[in-house]
């Protein structure tokens, strides 16, 4: 069976399937093997070597996708003119007369936009429908001002934020050496006109890009994007889902562990109360048993003798030793 089918079969990439057949010295068709299968080519299909390790494979398929709270299917296009655009919108473009311009492109402070100034009415207008768009869907879109020097855009979906920019591709020119550029460098990258929206959070196994004229322009349909925002919340809100079920695990793991160290703690104590209750009892016992013989080796004695005191005061101190004539035991 070709990789491709396999791939599919299992849920995998044919990299991920290639790395399982290398790690247990599965062979594998060279270039070319299928189709000459398909032509009716004679081919040479390799023996299986000796192998000594494990005797079954295990495949874990790729995570499936989450499903977001919304799929929404109607097209959003970009119209051409905006009368009014999104205070977000208006905002970034207040601020573009006081924005540093580089040779790269134009850095706004204000939505995530890096973008060459010749695409900023385009961009202006994207955004404005985009940012529309999702809050006609019950979402948010804000800038997070907490950084100064970074304002990163973000979407705020199902209580989950998913940063997300517009920016411009670039190609490499060529260009004669300079020592004045840095490191003498010969090339620098241009803006080509193609626009890109990305999610900046790390979703692996996720879509993060929506490249411009892959199937037609970003203006004709924002719908895939607005899509793909939703499905990263339902990922990002599965993460922190599961990051809470594991510190609740952990701090119950921990409690368990505690709760198991105290019974310790209080066994050893009581062991401990044990075994002086234990030594104090012999103590009392070999002290009445020295009593006793002093007085069958002294015999009769007077009440008010210094031997009668002692007799009293030791068998007084037997009795505070024996946890038996104390009382109740007490631990």
């Amino acid at each position: 069976m070709p990789m491709t089918q396999l791939a599919k079969q299992f849920k995998l990439s044919d990299n991920g399937i290639r790395k399982i057949c290398k790690k247990y010295e599965v062979p594998m068709p060279k270039g070319g093997y299928w189709q000459k299968i398909q032509y009716g080519k004679t081919v040479k299909k390799p023996a299986l070597p000796s192998y000594k390790g494990e005797d079954a494979i295990t495949i874990t398929p790729s995570r499936e996708k989450p499903e977001p709270s919304a799929t929404f299917t109607e097209v959003v296009a970009v119209p051409e003119h905006v009368t009014k655009f999104h205070p977000l919108v208006a905002q970034t473009r207040k601020q573009f007369d006081a924005v540093r311009k580089g040779s790269g492109g134009v850095d706004i402070d204000g939505l995530d936009i890096r973008v060459s100034q010749q695409q900023l009415s385009r961009t202006y207008r994207i955004m404005d429908t985009l940012i529309k768009a999702i809050e006609e869907r019950g979402a948010e879109v804000a800038i997070d001002g907490k950084d100064q020097w970074k304002r990163p855009t973000y979407a705020l979906i199902d209580g989950e934020k998913i940063r997300f920019g517009l920016r411009e591709a670039s190609r490499i020119e060529k260009i004669k050496s300079d020592p004045d550029r840095p490191w003498g460098s010969t090339q620098e990258f241009v803006p080509n006109g193609a626009l890109e929206f990305n999610i900046s959070d790390y979703l692996w196994g996720l879509r993060t890009k929506w490249r411009d004229r892959e199937k037609g322009p970003l203006d004709e349909n924002l719908t895939p994007f607005i899509n793909g925002l939703w499905i990263a919340a339902a990922e990002l809100k599965k993460r922190r889902l599961e990051r809470e079920s594991e510190k609740r695990q952990e701090g119950e793991a921990r409690q368990e562990q505690e709760r198991k160290f105290q019974a310790l703690e209080e066994d050893k104590r009581k062991i401990e109360i044990l075994e002086r209750q234990v030594s104090s009892w012999k103590k009392s016992r070999e002290i009445r048993s020295l009593i006793r013989a002093a007085i069958k080796k002294r015999g009769p004695y007077a009440p008010d003798s210094d031997f009668s005191k002692w007799v009293t005061w030791a068998t007084s101190y037997a009795d505070k030793l024996d946890v038996l004539k104390v009382g109740p035991f007490k631990i």
